[in-house]
């Protein structure tokens, strides 16, 4: 009896690789923090799991929930995949879903101290008045880099409509697919078709915002990204490049549906939002959007953002790298004029000095995308499709995160010291290729002011739409 219970096996007699293949399971079944929770359980699990040989355990769990980053690099070389570390990616991704979980489900429980009117409002209500800078940077770089890794769209995504079931059209095609490599010189691609196709990225961020986001991470389009709210400056323009991505549904919280005429008031035929972030839990979702998309339309609208400094576009000024207020001044003898604060600053003189300035505009290297200013436009051209269209014909195709997936090409097998004669691979990144072709309008009379041409909004909805992530994903390749 005593010889036979000496070899009774244990989990010690199991094979290092059949631990690790169990470890895999776990991570492909949605578990992943049962495996911090079994390293816990002695020290031999502990050193398998966190002090293995060589990077092939992590690099299967990290696989089993996310895309591969070395298919991602391989084509722009932006990372060098060697020093990749996937056991703090991962552990750096899972912690930043449970954090925002934790976040979401905490205000179930104090729902009934605020005496809320709806319960189905995604803030947590024990967030401190200012986010921790290490949490509240870690979640919005996980989130973006999940992003910017995510499995890029091959450039035969037409393959689908030659198929004789039309009704997997958009399994396979994405609506509105970003920008994209048409080079006929290519080699084939095999067919994109299910797992082959999806994102393992974009399904995984999915679930993250899919019952919203906290608090922090409501986007604020004014310029005082130095706000007391955010710990460092780059963490304000972090929060508009997340919001310029995945839009403002998915940031937006679903709160009660009243508005109180208090907070909202009226000038110039426009409707201003004056609450103040103190009444957050008040807010009505309406009330969100409408104060949303009001401070995105001042910047949009902004004339004297454009300058010399900022290449005439939407970037940060080159000087220093960092954003300033650029408003211009306004007159108060107009009907939209708009006083300012106390706190807000006026550098119209400077920005007119700069305007007048003479020299070469600054070169790309230093250049970097002003996402305060892209998440206003998007946030804009969103508000008036939203307002001119059926909402849910365009919601699915307008808001859907493949489009954040990066194009993809394939150059042709050639060695490095051949030369290529005769062609040359070029990715249309302005999307100016295809057929151009003016949008129908028909004509009104409206009294003494004569005909008047109307747009048809319903033909520009598509194109609209598409330029919106064609803005953003050029933006995205011309800073890297």
């Amino acid at each position: 009896m005593q010889a036979s219970s000496r070899h009774h096996p244990t989990i010690f007699s199991i094979p290092t690789e059949v631990i690790e293949d169990v470890l895999v399971v776990l991570a492909e079944a949605k578990k992943p923090t049962s495996i911090a929770f079994l390293a816990q359980t002695c020290r031999y699990l502990r050193q398998i799991i966190y002090q293995p040989l060589d990077k092939y355990l992590w690099r299967r769990i990290f696989l089993s929930t996310f895309d591969d980053p070395r298919i991602y690099d391989g084509v722009y070389l932006l990372r060098n995949t060697e020093v990749f570390d996937w056991e703090n990616e991962f552990r750096s991704r899972i912690w930043t879903a449970s954090h925002i979980g934790s976040c979401i489900q905490a205000l179930s429980k104090e729902t009934s101290a605020y005496r809320l009117r709806s319960k189905q409002i995604s803030i947590p209500a024990s967030l401190p008045a200012s986010p921790e800078c290490d949490s509240f940077k870690r979640n919005l770089q996980s989130l973006l880099a999940v992003i910017d890794t995510s499995l890029p769209i091959t450039h035969n995504l037409n393959i689908s409509a030659n198929e004789d079931d039309p009704s997997t059209s958009n399994q396979i095609n994405p609506p509105f697919p970003p920008l994209i490599d048409t080079d006929r010189a290519s080699p084939p691609v095999p067919a994109a078709s299910g797992q082959e196709y999806s994102s393992k990225n974009i399904a995984w961020l999915q679930s993250v915002i899919s019952k919203g986001l906290p608090r922090e991470f409501y986007p604020r389009f004014d310029n005082n990204v130095g706000d007391p709210y955010w710990i460092e400056p780059i963490d304000g323009l972090l929060v508009h490049k997340l919001m310029a991505h995945i839009g403002f549904d998915s940031i937006s919280v679903n709160g009660p549906t009243s508005v109180s005429p208090k907070r909202l008031r009226t000038r110039s035929n426009r409707c201003e939002l004056v609450s103040e972030d103190g009444d957050w839990f008040e807010m009505s979702s309406e009330e969100r959007f409408k104060r949303a998309r009001f401070l995105a339309r001042m910047k949009v609208f902004n004339v004297g953002y454009l300058s010399r400094r900022r290449t005439w576009g939407p970037f940060l000024p080159a000087l220093d790298g960092t954003y300033t207020d650029d408003d211009d001044e306004s007159d108060p003898d107009d009907a939209d004029f708009i006083p300012e604060s106390e706190n807000t600053s006026n550098s119209g003189d400077e920005e007119e000095q700069d305007n007048l300035a003479h020299g070469p505009i600054p070169p790309p290297e230093d250049l970097y995308a002003d996402w305060i200013h892209l998440a206003a436009i998007r946030m804009d051209v969103q508000a008036c499709l939203q307002e001119h269209h059926q909402w849910e014909d365009i919601r699915e195709s307008l808001t859907s995160l493949d489009g954040l997936r990066p194009g993809r090409w394939f150059p042709s097998r050639k060695h490095d010291n051949e030369q290529t004669s005769g062609s040359t691979y070029n990715i249309d990144w302005a999307g100016v290729e295809g057929v151009w072709r003016a949008p129908p309008y028909k004509a009104h009379p409206i009294g003494m002011n004569g005909p008047r041409k109307v747009f048809n909004l319903e033909a520009l909805d598509q194109q609209l739409a598409s330029s919106v992530f064609g803005l953003v994903q050029t933006m995205r390749r011309m800073i890297r």
